[in-house]
């Protein structure tokens, strides 16, 4: 029942937006493309966290990773094109090319769409929401314990994967076990970071503001496309003896893999920056304080656009101004 009046709130006129047949298509399809992009971002943690090749990885990982995104990566970025063609045309224009593209490039961003043709958000749960600091309240209450767990689960993985550093990069068994709870600890934070950066309204603004949330998230993709970039090393030294590659480009394949080790530490340190901020953040007066902060400065900003408006307004009452008026 709630799923229908959000859908029919988001409604324009029929001659003005999609046809009932595309609205019903969306809303038995909402649930499914959801469940489809949290799938590709599940692949996508196991493509981060076990490409390293340094440690054993089973032949049917790669096969399961790879044919989930071959096959889900054109899906779900043919469905985002195709709503934006069928988009509400109440809607500006801009945002709407903005998400489809960011789809098309990252499909996991698909779980927090704004649907083109609703207007609206479709979350397990809770159905059709509209955007906005409501919804955002919303998921940090439900995101909340959760992802406290996950971060507390970071802290015995990592001191296993250091003490016993060895044994993960010889066993098979213990290196999948060890870098799935890094690839889950990843999904959770990457997922509730998505769905809040589209339900704020503004993802710009939001990553900006969450830039520790952010770099969470991607210092892991970087590290991957390092370790892909640097698993040509091998080839490499074997271009330097037949004198096909220069020195300081071997000294630069060097370099790079002492930066993924670089970057993982950050990602850790960040981790861990972030499980002491989650312990201690849900302190209500730490929270009363935040408000009042924000309060503050939204009641500065609206004080500089009174007194703005105030400005223009006698401005325009001026008589200098008055006369080149009806000049």
């Amino acid at each position: 029942m709630a799923a229908d009046l959000a859908l029919t709130l988001a409604t324009p006129p029929h001659d003005q937006g999609p046809s009932d047949t595309v609205r019903k298509w969306v809303k038995w399809l909402a649930p499914i493309l959801f469940w489809l992009a949290f799938a590709h971002l599940l692949a996508l943690a196991g493509l981060i966290h076990r490409a390293d090749e340094r440690y054993p990885v089973f032949g049917w990982e790669k096969l399961i990773i790879r044919g989930v995104l071959f096959v889900l990566w054109p899906l779900l970025a043919a469905e985002a094109v195709v709503g934006f063609f069928f988009r509400n045309r109440n809607l500006r224009v801009w945002p709407v090319l903005a998400r489809t593209v960011a789809v098309c490039l990252f499909p996991p961003a698909r779980m927090g769409l704004v649907h083109p043709v609703t207007g609206l958000i479709w979350l397990p749960r809770l159905g059709w929401e509209r955007e906005g600091k409501e919804l955002i309240g919303r998921l940090d209450r439900g995101f909340s314990l959760p992802l406290l767990l996950f971060a507390l689960l970071l802290i015995p993985v990592l001191a296993v994967e250091y003490v016993w550093k060895d044994v993960v990069e010889e066993s098979a068994a213990f290196g999948l076990f060890i870098h799935g709870c890094m690839a889950l600890i990843w999904v959770a934070f990457a997922t509730e970071f998505i769905l809040k950066m589209e339900a704020s309204g503004n993802p710009f603004r939001y990553a900006q503001q969450k830039w520790l949330d952010a770099a969470i998230v991607l210092l892991p993709m970087l590290e991957f496309v390092l370790t892909t970039w640097a698993s040509a090393a091998p080839v490499a030294r074997l271009l330097r003896t037949a004198r096909v590659l220069a020195p300081d480009k071997l000294a630069r394949m060097g370099q790079m893999y002492r930066l993924r080790g670089l970057l993982m530490k950050v990602w850790h340190a960040m981790l861990a920056l972030e499980l002491l901020a989650r312990l201690t953040g849900d302190n209500p007066r730490k929270r009363l304080a935040r408000l009042e902060a924000e309060i503050a400065t939204a009641e500065a900003e609206l004080a500089t656009l009174r007194a703005e408006a105030e400005a223009t307004r006698a401005r325009l009452n001026s008589p200098a101004v008055g006369r080149d008026v009806q000049s």
